[in-house]
């Protein structure tokens, strides 16, 4: 599908019109490999991560069938930094701001 580098946080769309992003692990012939997949949703304040599906190791691979997937990128990096912030135990700190 892509030369995407293992560990790439990337955006998958699927034929449902659920957007999944993940660590991307491989792309295989039949299937794609991710771990810590997270589906985009929208909340009172906006767009927001929520559990792609639930009953699943999130840190095991989750194997989606390349049939399913309209198309798969990298994910920007605004997003890859919520995303990171999201599924890590060590937070990534906010820009800090002078207050005058």
């Amino acid at each position: 599908m892509h030369n995407i580098e293992p560990n790439s946080i990337v955006t998958i769309k699927l034929d449902s019109g659920e957007e999944v992003i993940a660590k991307f692990v491989v792309d295989l012939e039949k299937y794609v490999t991710i771990v810590k997949p997270l589906v985009i949703m929208m909340s009172p304040q906006g767009l927001a991560f929520g559990t792609w599906v639930a009953t699943m190791d999130q840190d095991k691979d989750i194997n989606i069938s390349r049939d399913h997937i309209i198309s798969m990128g990298i994910t920007n990096s605004r997003v890859q930094t919520e995303y990171t912030n999201a599924t890590s135990s060590i937070k990534t700190p906010a820009k800090s701001s002078i207050i005058t």
